[in-house]
């Protein structure tokens, strides 16, 4: 599967419980496909339990429709126009 990657926002150890993130409009050149793929890690600030880690991935359209912050939504907009893959 040949697919474009292209990371539109990251966090990176912001506030008390140390939350990192980074969210990836990743484009599939022979489907066509695209979906927004999300990777974070936080510590529990009390060490009670450790660290919680993962990634998830959801349509474009999901992610669009989904809780996102408005912001982080026109971020993949703007990564949506800018994305050569989209435009083949």
């Amino acid at each position: 599967m040949s697919e474009v990657r292209n990371q539109f926002h990251q966090v990176a150890a912001a506030g008390f419980t140390r939350e990192t993130g980074l969210w990836t409009l990743v484009s599939n050149t022979v489907t066509g496909a695209q979906n927004v793929e999300h990777e974070w890690s936080c510590q529990d600030p009390f060490s009670f339990g450790g660290l919680d880690s993962g990634t998830s991935t959801v349509t474009v359209e999901n992610f669009l429709m989904g809780s996102a912050d408005d912001s982080l939504k026109q971020k993949l907009r703007d990564a949506l126009l800018s994305n050569p893959a989209s435009k083949e």
